[in-house]
């Protein structure tokens, strides 16, 4: 049973583009840049799927908050 609310409710997920050299940088420079990258890719992705399902359980529409504002079209159409 999906509980009634009379104020918007929302579900928001902060991130920023896993591209290579901006993102898990300390790790990247053991396993390289790519390789963290991807990782933090993965981690996205499993954090999206969370976050979804919160908000439907929820009621809640799921916001994505990120940086750059400039970000890579592949990027974009992930989310």
């Amino acid at each position: 049973m999906t509980p009634k609310f009379d104020k918007p409710r929302f579900v928001v997920l902060f991130t920023k583009e896993p591209a290579p050299g901006r993102v898990k940088t300390r790790l990247g420079k053991v396993i390289g840049m790519g390789v963290s990258a991807s990782l933090a890719r993965s981690l996205l992705a499993d954090s999206l799927a969370v976050a979804a399902a919160a908000a439907e359980q929820a009621a809640a529409a799921l916001v994505v908050a990120y940086a750059p504002a400039e970000i890579s079209d592949g990027f974009r159409e992930g989310l």
